[in-house]
């Protein structure tokens, strides 16, 4: 039963694991896509010269990158992925719709704040308990903590 059982979630991790590469190759054939018409944008952005329109084609171009870091976040798996997508998305907010000195401070605050994070590569971190990828602390590990 036991074995069964096992069968099971291993045949289950499989199917999400062929789910998540189709969406991650369904979004890089989007932003593919989207990116043909955003080259006719940045056409129309050199010929016909305008703030607003550039800022557009920075906007566009910040949501293509954020979708193929998404994309590959579902194939590689790797927590510093995430790190990137937020640091993209912090700094596409603060060039596209920044309104204040505030919040332009508090988006490079944070922006310092995520680069803290993965510099010191806390994904990586052994916790006492198993860590977000299900790590175990070895039996040393958590007699160390403890004395």
């Amino acid at each position: 039963m036991l074995e069964l059982r096992h069968k099971v979630f291993e045949l289950a991790e499989r199917f999400v694991q062929i789910v998540e590469v189709i969406v991650a190759l369904g979004l890089i054939v989007g932003v593919v896509g989207e990116m043909a018409f955003g080259a006719k944008h940045l056409w129309n952005t050199i010929t016909i010269w305008s703030g607003q329109s550039f800022q557009t084609f920075i906007d566009q171009s910040m949501l293509y990158i954020i979708g193929l870091e998404i994309a590959m976040m579902l194939i590689k798996h790797k927590p510093n992925i995430v790190l990137d997508i937020l640091i993209i998305a912090i700094a596409r907010k603060m060039i596209v719709a920044t309104s204040g000195g505030l919040d332009f401070f508090l988006g490079a605050l944070a922006i310092f704040v995520l680069y803290i994070v993965r510099h010191f590569d806390f994904g990586k971190f052994s916790w006492p308990w198993g860590g977000p990828q299900g790590t175990e602390a070895s039996a040393e590990d958590a007699r160390v903590l403890h004395h």
